[in-house]
């Protein structure tokens, strides 16, 4: 009863704040305006600004219409919902919101990625002493030439398709699918799912935001989401039957996600702390094993990164790179000390999941303690390593996000039903309704 009050109170007060922010949006804009200095971002910060009262007055009466119905005051006629149909359509419908997205922001190719796989393409497909000498000349003094691995995947698409934006869609679409793969391995072996809840699972996947813009949308974060899942993948086949192979497989991952992006550092933390923390709970702490694991998910990739910084002269590049992190254009304005735009960003990731993640099991079980340190790990790196708060960091840990809130929904499951394939129906909706309304940041 007095869980029902609250969801009442809350619903009334949100959908108060989404009709406050309708009426005077002027002063939405003064709390959440960030100072941007080119004219087109604050054309687009001005339409999320008018905009972003639809979407809290959508929340808010979700909330109204959700205490009606766990109070039985409203019901829903049961329904059933043609899954693999359904989950057919939201993959295709994501590769067209991503597509549309993309048109919106004027079919970008951002941090010269494009004239990277150009050269790798001329090197693997066109070798000759000219070409190699232009690729060497021009990641000496390309900033992001320490994350090679997209670009080189790239130049071999082109190949095939001879369309260098054509082929980058492409990996991130077939990276996005091999995430899905691989999150369903996890979930038939290690939570021994139905087919069918495999498949509502995967719904949820492909129906969040941020994996729907991602899924053409020329950025190489959905790489890094792969390889992340993987790593995921991995550190349960370990922790779980302690093959020495799985570790070795996790260290050539971590070196391709270095390889991918910065963020692939955040991988390296995951197996070592499981470790210790299980290895704790069950009194069977070995440090040889723990120097073991240290050696092949930190030394060998770091090792070998390190190589190949100073093999091609490019170590400098990369440390001033590293130095930039934070301030996205010649404003100098720091979007990583920017809490307004974490707060929009985070709730927009998470959405009903922040919420769904917070069970008790997910802190004793030894299965959530891999997806759970992800997370954390990922978030804390984010914060102190001056990453931009934009959502495409946080599409590695969607998977995770998912992972963690099987707890809660199958208890739902347990006791109505109907309540899971209402929120599959809402979190469609409100994932949608995010990207037609352009507040993706």
């Amino acid at each position: 009863m007095r869980s029902n009050r609250f969801i009442i109170l809350s619903g009334v007060i949100i959908t108060g704040l989404g009709i406050t922010g309708m009426v005077w949006n002027p002063l939405f804009r003064k709390v959440m305006a960030t100072p941007y200095s080119f004219p087109l971002l604050r054309v687009w910060q001005e339409e999320r600004i008018r905009r972003y009262p639809i979407l809290i007055l959508f929340i808010g009466i979700s909330l109204l219409l959700f205490s009606l119905f766990s109070s039985g005051k409203l019901r829903f006629p049961a329904f059933k919902i043609p899954w693999k149909t359904l989950l057919t359509a939201l993959i295709m419908g994501g590769i067209i919101m991503s597509l549309w997205e993309w048109r919106y922001y004027g079919s970008p190719l951002w941090d010269g990625y494009g004239d990277f796989s150009r050269h790798f393409y001329n090197l693997i497909f066109h070798p000759g002493d000219s070409n190699f000498g232009a690729f060497n000349l021009f990641i000496r003094t390309y900033a992001h030439a320490g994350s090679p691995l997209g670009p080189f995947l790239i130049g071999l698409l082109n190949g095939v398709f001879r369309d260098i934006t054509f082929s980058y869609m492409i990996l991130m679409i077939l990276s996005t699918l091999g995430t899905a793969v691989i999150l369903r391995k996890i979930l038939l072996k290690f939570y021994q799912f139905s087919s069918r809840q495999v498949i509502e699972y995967l719904i949820l996947f492909f129906s969040n935001c941020v994996v729907m813009r991602s899924m053409a949308f020329p950025q190489m974060d959905a790489l890094v989401m792969f390889w992340t899942t993987l790593a995921l993948y991995l550190a349960y086949l370990y922790l779980f039957g302690g093959k020495y192979i799985h570790l070795i497989l996790t260290s050539v991952v971590i070196t391709a996600a270095i390889l991918t992006k910065v963020n692939g550092f955040f991988l390296i933390p995951l197996i070592p702390i499981a470790y210790i923390i299980i290895a704790w709970r069950e009194e069977s702490f070995r440090s040889g094993e723990l120097i073991k694991i240290l050696l092949y998910v930190a030394v060998v990739p770091l090792g070998l990164f390190i190589s190949f910084l100073k093999g091609f002269n490019i170590l400098e590049n990369f440390l001033h790179e590293l130095t930039l992190r934070g301030v996205i254009d010649t404003s100098g304005i720091r979007f990583d000390r920017n809490l307004i735009l974490f707060l929009i960003t985070f709730l927009i990731a998470f959405q009903i999941y922040s919420y769904l993640i917070l069970a008790k099991d997910n802190l004793k079980s030894k299965k959530s303690l891999p997806p759970l340190l992800i997370i954390v790990v990922t978030i804390v790196f984010l914060l102190l390593g001056s990453a931009p708060f934009f959502l495409r960091f946080f599409l590695p840990i969607i998977p995770a996000i998912l992972l963690l809130s099987i707890p809660k929904l199958e208890s739902i499951r347990s006791f109505r039903p109907q309540a899971v394939n209402l929120l599959i129906i809402w979190t469609i909706t409100f994932n949608y309704l995010v990207l037609a309304l352009h507040l993706y940041y």
